[in-house]
């Protein structure tokens, strides 16, 4: 009986630290919204409102899906988001499947704005902004050609749509084949 006992007590401690180890998703999706979740935002503006999306070019060798390139449509993605260059340690079999190209669109929306700073407000205390710029940035959000949030926010978007068509990247019509995922969204809520 107390062999048993003995031998109870050391299976349940040899056990019980495999249930309390840390379990590493291989979920990519999860591991992108992980690697950007703790981000911090230097702002001196009343109001930020920043579209940027990561263009990550994946190509599967020998059974793996490596990243090879990593692109942004904003220059400023690079330095809001520094520890994108952590994309490239993420396993993206998952989405890569049978093809051996793929390129991932990584949309992220930032926005927020100072109460105590706003000069211009509508009557219910919202902030005001440009609907050009607002329109500007919803296209930015998806669209992988360059984009500088500052500059391009007067542009028009018929012309930055205009230029676009021009590059050699898109299709005639429009079209560029990119998996696109769902927009990670931060929200500024104590600027000051």
């Amino acid at each position: 009986m107390r062999k048993i006992i003995i031998l109870t007590c050391v299976i349940c401690f040899i056990c019980c630290p495999l249930h309390a180890q840390k379990v590493k998703t291989n979920d990519p999706i999860k591991s992108i919204h992980k690697l950007f979740e703790e981000t911090l935002f230097p702002s001196k503006d009343s109001l930020i409102i920043y579209a940027v999306n990561f263009e990550v070019s994946i190509t599967k060798k020998n059974g793996k899906a490596l990243v090879t390139t990593i692109e942004a449509n904003d220059s400023l993605a690079f330095t809001i988001l520094p520890s994108y260059k952590k994309l490239f340690d993420i396993d993206f079999n998952q989405l890569i499947g049978n093809r051996t190209n793929m390129r991932l669109i990584i949309p992220i929306l930032m926005y927020g704005s100072s109460p105590e700073k706003m000069f211009y407000k509508d009557k219910d205390s919202n902030p005001l902004i440009s609907l050009n710029a607002a329109v500007n940035a919803a296209y930015a959000l998806y669209n992988p050609s360059k984009y500088n949030n500052n500059r391009d926010a007067k542009v028009s978007l018929e012309h930055r749509v205009f230029k676009d068509a021009k590059k050699e990247r898109r299709l005639k019509g429009g079209v560029w084949e990119a998996m696109i995922m769902e927009p990670i969204i931060f929200k500024i809520e104590n600027m000051k």
